[in-house]
């Protein structure tokens, strides 16, 4: 499976758990949105064990997408560091997405076939 990783915002952490709450309990879900407090990689694999109600996704092939992203995207990386460091929210969190393409293609058709 192809999976696709990036950074969709920095906010207070109460905000994304009230945002993921109904997230969660979607059965079809072909977006994952999770929460990093610690922007390193270590702190993405950390907050990767965290997420409840996991799809089954390939696991491995996910980690190694964003392993890929962490090596060639060294730049927003660096500046996303940043933005979490000077941020004003209480509990500032990194929210990062990961999508699963297949899913999210087969999804789309489902919805221009009906």
């Amino acid at each position: 499976m192809n999976y696709d990783f990036g950074v969709d915002s920095i906010q207070d952490m109460i905000d994304f758990f009230e945002f993921n709450r109904d997230m969660a309990l979607k059965k079809d879900r072909n977006v994952l949105y999770f929460a990093c407090p610690k922007w390193t990689l270590d702190g993405v694999w950390e907050s990767l064990e965290y997420i409840q109600n996991r799809p089954p996704w390939h696991w491995d092939a996910v980690q190694s997408h964003i392993l890929t992203y962490w090596l060639y995207h060294s730049d927003i990386v660096d500046e996303v560091k940043k933005a979490l460091a000077i941020s004003v929210a209480d509990q500032p969190i990194v929210v990062a997405r990961i999508i699963n393409i297949e899913e999210s293609k087969a999804q789309l058709e489902r919805k221009i076939n009906y």
